[in-house]
């Protein structure tokens, strides 16, 4: 797996949400190339745009390949940028609830969050569960 290709990105964009990966924690644990996707390519990713805001969203299954591979990515936000946003989460789903997971969050709660936390220039690190009990304007 080599390095990715940003030749056919915008030169410049303002705020980068980057939401990818290899997210499911045992194929994570399990994928030799789990490292080259959730850290190194997104890494190379935020270093083709060192001018922008950078938003990421963290997970809460720190003590996880998948955690600690995000704790890496977040380590080198906060070293290299002065305005950015870590959005820690849960299970994130979209249809249907899944039992067997707890916490959880639909997708629609973050992409409020994080709208209203980018709209407000909040910046640093945000636990979605948090925020949304300190603010009224996100639906519970």
């Amino acid at each position: 797996m080599g390095k990715p290709d940003f030749s056919r990105l915008p030169p410049h964009i303002d705020v980068l949400c980057l939401c990818h990966g290899i997210t499911k924690i045992k194929e994570c644990g399990d994928n030799p190339d789990s490292y080259q996707v959730n850290v190194l390519s997104t890494i190379d990713l935020f270093k083709y745009y060192p001018y922008t805001i950078p938003v990421y969203l963290g997970t809460t299954a720190e003590n996880t390949t998948y955690g600690q591979q995000k704790a890496e990515v977040e380590q080198y936000i906060r070293a290299n940028y002065e305005k950015y946003l870590i959005l820690k989460l849960p299970k994130v789903y979209s249809e249907e609830k899944p039992s067997d997971v707890s916490p959880k969050v639909h997708v629609v709660e973050v992409v409020e969050t994080l709208a209203h936390l980018i709209e407000g220039e909040n910046y640093g690190d945000f636990n979605i569960f948090e925020y949304k009990n300190t603010t009224s304007s996100i639906r519970a």
